[in-house]
């Protein structure tokens, strides 16, 4: 399903009329502003609830994962920013060298996950010097364990899942599989009967989204599992997951 075939479901199940201005803002945003659109905005949405936190859910959206390189790290810190297409970051690695990798050659070193509250019981000074180890997702930073010392900078490697496409003209798509556009156009009236201050109808909506999700989510994963055991290839174990 297109730009233009979503905003035409969107307006279809909210129930507002074209001449409607908060149609023209929030459905068709002018040129430079399509990142505010309901439609825009739910797929990410989207994204994270049927992903989930536990990260049995991220083979849904084989179209989205990806890999990033973050660094280099800079001594006496202990955060390194996320990157701003990451949604969801499921592990991370370094490289154990204070130069760009090239991970097609360069190991890569699995670093541990902790809960936020745990790692704050960590000493955050530069005492124990070696490389990172450990890491958490705070904000739009990861954290990481021992603190970054001069002998010991490093980059590191990020795996999750990166956000949708934007769409901007009416032909443009989504990465995701077409089984989700409907739940896209769902999620994205239902914010806007929020917007909107139709309450009951948004209520209505949510509940409905709710259902179908749980639905698409079930009928998806297990033809993910049955795709899976059917590979030859390795299967990627997810240490945890960490959403923005």
């Amino acid at each position: 399903m297109n730009n233009s075939e979503l905003q035409a479901e969107v307006a279809l199940i909210c129930r507002i009329p074209t001449a409607h201005p908060m149609y023209s803002r929030f459905i068709t945003p002018a040129a430079g502003s399509e990142d505010q659109s309901v439609i825009n905005r739910a797929a990410n949405r989207l994204i994270t609830y049927a992903a989930g936190g536990n990260g049995a859910s991220l083979d849904l959206f084989p179209e989205l994962r990806n890999t990033w390189t973050a660094g280099p790290t800079t001594a006496g810190q202990n955060t390194i920013p996320t990157p701003s297409d990451c949604i969801i970051i499921t592990d991370v690695a370094c490289a154990h060298k204070p130069t760009t990798p090239d991970w097609n050659v360069d190991r890569e070193f699995p670093m541990n996950p902790l809960a936020p509250t745990y790692f704050g019981n960590l000493r955050k000074d530069s005492s124990m010097t070696n490389y990172a180890s450990v890491w958490s997702k705070k904000g739009k930073n990861i954290l990481f364990w021992p603190t970054a010392s001069a002998s010991f900078i490093d980059y590191f490697r990020y795996y999750g899942l990166k956000i949708e496409n934007v769409l901007v003209s009416a032909s443009d798509e989504f990465f995701m599989a077409p089984v989700w556009h409907d739940l896209v156009a769902l999620l994205a009236a239902q914010m806007l009967s929020l917007k909107l201050g139709w309450y009951q109808q948004a209520a209505a909506l949510w509940t409905q989204f709710q259902n179908d999700l749980g639905a698409t989510v079930n009928v998806m994963a297990a033809e993910a599992q049955v795709t899976n055991l059917k590979s030859d290839g390795p299967q990627f174990t997810h240490a945890g997951v960490y959403g923005r």
